[in-house]
């Protein structure tokens, strides 16, 4: 593991790939990107009923690849989720500072988990939205 230059968290020495989900878009309200939280709109762009997980998880990018950041102390996320119906949105507001603590300056992504369970069985996904700490 590779200590932050604050030592607020650690980030894994591990580039992650992952792929977008194709049933579910995050966009972020930009005046409400701050250290400690931010304001996501989510949206079901699917013909299915996509349920989406309370939990998340941030990643940083470091010399242009991502990487994850762990969880301080071993915090359990909530296990709560809400259904998204076709074309449904909703808007969350995400406080990462008892998980993450306080975010310096540099480039992240946020990843929501969702799934969808279909004929085919369930599918795991997962959406990403980008943001910068100033």
């Amino acid at each position: 593991m590779q200590e932050n230059k604050n030592e607020l968290w650690r980030i894994s020495e591990e580039v992650v790939k992952n792929e977008e989900s194709r049933h579910i878009i995050i966009t972020s309200e930009e005046e409400s990107i701050s250290p400690t939280g931010m304001k996501l709109n989510i949206k079901n762009c699917s013909d299915e009923n996509v349920i989406l997980l309370d939990s998340y998880s941030l990643q940083i990018k470091v010399n242009g690849e991502w990487h994850d950041i762990k969880i301080k102390n071993n915090e359990v996320f909530p296990t709560d989720c809400c259904e998204l119906k076709k074309d449904q949105s909703i808007q969350v507001i995400e406080n990462w500072v008892q998980n993450y603590g306080e975010l310096p300056a540099g480039e992240y992504r946020i990843l929501k988990y969702a799934y969808i369970d279909s004929v085919e069985g369930r599918q795991d996904e997962y959406a990403t939205c980008q943001f910068k700490i100033k």
